[in-house]
């Protein structure tokens, strides 16, 4: 899986990159906001990983078909987001 991210220290640390985190948080039109956090970590195992986690909040008062009309929403949107082959998300 490739998730198109990258990124580059242009300055000089003195020292060994050992971890990382960014955080984006993008607004969506009615969905919400999605929040996007990379990371690294370990595993059980002990062993270097590389975390992706994607969060989707929306403000506002619902009944529960309106929260499962969302929940689908987000979801759909979350699942597209790092897909190399979708075309356009809305």
């Amino acid at each position: 899986m490739s998730i198109n991210f990258g990124f580059e220290n242009r300055f000089d640390s003195r020292g060994k990159l050992v971890a990382f985190q960014f955080n984006q948080s993008f607004e969506l039109n009615k969905t919400g906001r999605v929040n996007v956090n990379f990371s690294s970590g370990k595993n059980r195992k002990q062993e270097d990983i590389f975390i992706f986690q994607t969060t989707v909040v929306l403000n506002k008062k619902m009944n529960k078909k309106e929260v499962m009309t969302w929940l689908e929403e987000a979801h759909s949107y979350t699942s597209l987001l790092f897909n190399p082959d979708y075309s356009r998300i809305s």
